[in-house]
C-alpha cells in the first residue's frame, strides 16, 4: 500500500576511455516507461544517461493515460515446483544401450519391437562405464516423435555444467519429454582422460533440487534417481535416496538384482522409501557375461550359484537359462516394487519378450494394472 518510484537508466552503460556512455533512445525508454505506468507505478522517472529529450518523450508517451492505475503484476510461469501428477505404479521400462555410432538401424527395430509389446519407457542408458556413445537426449526426441512411446533418457552429473543440463531440460520439455533419470556417472575411463575433462559440478541429488525448483518448465519434470541395492552399506543408500526425494525425486530404477542380499535390500527400500521402485532385471547371457559382470561392474552383486548354472552352456542354453532366472527373480520381487526395468544385453530384442509378458502378466495380477 506504500507508493512506488521506479527510475531506469537510459539503456546499458559502455565506457569509452574515462566517460560513460549510454546508448538508450528517447523513444525507446518512453515506450517502456509507459508500459511501467501501466502497471500501477505511481512515480517514474529517470537515472543515469537520461536527458531533458528522455524525459520529454515520456510525458508525452503517458500524457493522455488515466490519473489513476491499479497496481497489478503480471506474473510470469510459475509452476510452485509441483511434482509430476502421473502415476508411474505399474510401470514397464526397458532399456536399450544407445549405439555407439550413428547408425541406428538397429537401436529403431528394438525401439519399435517393445513397442509393439506395450512397455511404458524406453529408458536409454549413459554408458556405464563411461565410454562415448550417441547421446540419449537426442534419441528420446526421436523416440517420441516416430512412436509416441514416452523415452526416459539418463543424463549424468559428469558431462555438463548446471546451465547445460537445465537448457538441455527445457529442449526435452519443448519436445513433450517430461522424466529424466539422474546420476552421478562413473568416472572416465583412464585412456580418455588427456583429451576429455569431466565436469562433477554437483552430484545428483544437489543437480534434482537445483532442477526441482525450475521455474522456466511449464510442465513439471518427473525426476528418477538409480538405487544401488546391492551396495554393502544399504542403510547409506537408503539415506542418499531420501535426499533425493527431498529435493525432488519421484521414484528410482534399482540396480539388477541377482541375490538373496539383493532381493532384501529391495523390501527394505519399499518399507522406507516414498517414492515408486522400478526393480531392475538383467538378463544374464552366459557364463563369460556373468564373470564380467561380477568382477567389472560396479554395484553388481550376482550369487555365486547363478553364475555356476551357464558353466559351459552354449548361447541358446544362456539365453534359456536367462528367461527362467529373470522370471523366478521377477516373482520374488513383485511384492517390494511398483514396476519393472528390464535390461536389454547386446541388443538381444527377441530375448526380452517373453520377460515383458511376464511382467504385464504380474502386474495384472496385483489387480491394479
Amino acid at each position: 500500500d506504500k507508493p512506488l518510484y521506479i527510475s531506469p537508466n537510459a539503456g546499458y552503460p559502455t565506457v569509452l576511455g574515462w566517460n560513460v556512455y549510454y546508448d538508450g533512445s528517447p523513444a525507446y525508454f518512453a515506450q517502456m516507461m509507459k508500459e511501467i505506468r501501466l502497471l500501477g507505478v505511481e512515480m517514474i522517472g529517470g537515472c543515469c544517461g537520461t536527458t531533458p529529450a528522455h524525459i520529454a518523450a515520456m510525458k508525452e508517451a503517458i500524457l493522455l493515460l488515466p490519473s489513476y492505475i491499479p497496481y497489478h503484476n503480471p506474473r510470469t510461469i510459475q509452476n510452485d515446483h509441483p511434482r509430476s501428477g502421473k502415476d508411474w505404479r505399474n510401470t514397464i521400462a526397458i532399456e536399450l544401450d544407445p549405439p555407439k555410432n550413428d547408425q541406428l538401424d538397429a537401436f529403431m527395430k528394438g525401439v519399435y519391437a517393445f513397442h509393439k509389446e506395450g512397455v511404458d519407457l524406453i529408458t536409454l542408458a549413459d554408458c556405464p562405464v563411461g565410454r562415448m556413445r550417441a547421446d540419449s537426449s537426442l534419441l528420446a526426441c526421436k523416440i517420441k516423435k516416430e512412436t509416441g512411446i514416452d523415452p526416459l533418457p539418463h543424463i549424468t552429473c559428469r558431462d555438463r555444467n548446471l546451465n547445460a543440463i537445465k537448457a538441455l531440460l527445457l529442449g526435452l520439455s519443448a519436445q513433450e519429454i517430461h522424466q529424466v533419470l539422474f546420476v552421478t556417472g562413473d568416472p572416465l575411463p583412464s585412456d580418455t582422460i588427456e583429451e576429455v575433462k569431466a565436469v562433477y559440478h554437483f552430484n545428483s541429488r544437489k543437480l534434482m533440487k537445483a532442477v526441482h525448483q525450475m521455474n522456466e518448465l511449464s510442465s513439471p519434470m518427473a525426476l528418477f534417481g538409480a538405487l544401488n541395492i546391492n551396495a554393502h552399506n544399504f542403510d547409506q543408500q537408503l539415506v542418499l535416496a531420501k535426499e533425493k526425494e527431498a529435493n525432488g525425486a519421484i521414484g528410482f530404477l534399482t540396480q539388477p538384482i541377482h541375490s538373496w542380499e539383493g532381493l532384501q535390500n529391495l523390501k527394505k527400500a519399499k518399507e522406507h522409501l516414498n517414492g515408486v521402485i522400478l526393480a531392475g532385471i538383467y538378463p544374464i547371457v552366459s557364463y563369460k557375461n556373468a564373470l564380467f559382470l561380477s568382477n567389472e561392474i560396479s554395484g553388481m552383486r550376482i550369487d555365486a550359484r547363478i553364475v555356476e548354472m551357464y558353466k559351459d552352456k552354449d548361447r541358446k542354453e544362456g539365453e534359456q537359462i536367462a528367461i527362467q532366472i529373470s522370471k523366478a527373480i521377477m516373482k520374488e520381487a513383485l511384492p517390494y516394487c511398483d514396476g519393472f526395468y528390464l535390461m536389454t544385453p547386446f541388443q538381444r530384442i527377441e530375448m526380452m519378450l517373453p520377460l515383458i509378458q511376464e511382467a504385464k502378466d504380474l502386474l495384472k495380477k496385483t489387480g491394479t494394472n
